[in-house]
């Protein structure tokens, strides 16, 4: 159970996570700006 729950919680940690990162790199590339992307 407790196992579960880490799991979980891991998996929104990286989904949240990943969903910054796009919505950071939707922004450079309305800027512009030559940010490289290496998760795109």
């Amino acid at each position: 159970m407790h196992v579960l729950l880490l799991s979980i919680l891991q998996a929104e940690y990286i989904f949240i996570a990943f969903f910054l990162l796009k919505c950071k790199n939707r922004q450079a590339d309305e800027l512009g700006s030559p940010i490289p992307r290496f998760l795109s």
